[in-house]
Order: structure tokens, then sequence, then C-alpha cells
């Protein structure tokens, strides 16, 4: 399981008959670019519901929260600093998916890159 993403580099659980062991790898090494991009757009859809759950909608926040909460949540600074980026082009009107329209964002960054 995927723990941790932070620059070129995932922290992986691995569970064993006698324990959980933790390694941290790069992680172009071990990821392919589809489960790395979705494991980001899983971190910045579970922000983005905690920030709706706590805030009332993600347009209550500055970037630089938003930013922070992705941080909480252990996505690295340049790829969190990337992720809210997208958000300046998104037109938040309910009839226009901007959620949908984030994240088809970030995933077609990423997949552009590998």
């Amino acid at each position: 399981m995927v723990c941790e993403i932070f620059n070129s580099a995932v922290k992986v659980a691995i569970e064993e008959p006698n324990g959980t062991k933790l390694l941290q790898v790069r992680s172009w090494d071990l990821l392919p670019a589809n489960l790395f991009t979705r494991s980001v757009l899983s971190l910045v859809y579970e922000t983005y519901l905690e920030i709706e759950r706590d805030h009332g909608s993600i347009l209550n926040l500055k970037p630089d929260a938003i930013l922070q909460k992705l941080r909480e949540r252990t996505l690295a600074p340049q790829t969190a600093r990337q992720c809210v980026d997208f958000l300046k082009g998104i037109d938040w009107s309910p009839t226009q998916l901007p959620l949908r329209r984030w994240l088809k964002s970030i995933r077609d960054f990423y997949y552009a890159r590998s």
C-alpha cells in the first residue's frame, strides 16, 4: 500500500506475517504513471471532500490554505503546488462540473509526463 508520496519518492507499506515493513523507494522505479496519477488524484479528491465538509466549499479557502491541506495529506510540496495551480483555470459554477474538470486537469498533466 502506498502510504506517502514525496517528490520522486514513495513510502510503501508491505504486510508480512511477522508485521508491516515500510520501504521508501523512488516512485518512478516502483509506480507506473497511471498508479502514481491515481494516488495523486485520490489524495486531491479526499482533500476536496474534507474541505467541503469542514468549510462548506473549496471556494471558502485561499490557495495557500488548500496547498497546506494537500501537504498535510502527505502530497509533496511541488506536486501539491501544481495541483493548486490547476484551480486557477476552473470555472466553479455548479453547471460546469468544477471538481471533475480540476481532477481531469491533474490527470492529463501527469499522463502527459509519462
